[in-house]
């Protein structure tokens, strides 16, 4: 009972020492996660995927990004993974790529989300998926062991397809 009191005075007090904007993104992000979780257990796929963006295949487009929105992208990806941590629900890749793409989109952020699927030493589940996001040419989301996955689709922000309509690809 009193180390479970201490872990919550410290998650708290951590909370607490996050600037203002943060503990905003956490506010937004923590129900958000509930209502991805809950869109990807209720939802086909094909409904899920058009929150992510718009499909350009398995094509890997390079986006032009600043710096300062990167370093924006990687702020809001890391609440983002605090807020996964911490929900009584799963909260793993796919759901923190449906999160920070809906602020990274909030923000005007262009972002990519890629889909990846590979081989599983389980013989019972042969393949296994992961999600990750990117700005610019940062990981942002899901960067631990995403290039050990053959990239199936990608998701690129809708306000680029919107400027410029057409993706530079690696």
């Amino acid at each position: 009972m009193v180390a479970a009191f201490r872990t919550v005075s410290s998650k708290a007090s951590t909370a607490w020492r996050l600037p203002w904007r943060e503990k905003l993104w956490f506010l937004i992000f923590y129900p958000l996660s509930g209502v991805a979780r809950l869109a990807i257990l209720a939802l086909p796929f094909r409904v899920v995927a058009r929150f992510l963006g718009v499909s350009v295949g398995n094509r890997t487009p390079v986006l032009p990004a600043t710096e300062n929105q990167e370093r924006a992208a990687l702020r809001i990806c890391r609440v983002g993974e605090i807020v996964s941590r911490n929900t009584p629900w799963e909260s793993k890749c796919l759901v923190q790529a449906l999160m920070n793409a809906f602020l990274l989109r909030c923000y005007g952020i262009p972002h990519v989300v890629f889909i990846g699927v590979g081989k599983s030493e389980n013989l019972q589940d042969p393949l296994k998926a992961h999600a990750w996001l990117q700005v610019g040419q940062q990981v942002t989301a899901g960067r631990r062991g995403h290039r050990e996955f053959t990239v199936l689709s990608a998701y690129v922000s809708e306000t680029l397809v919107a400027d410029s309509g057409q993706q530079a690809t690696r």
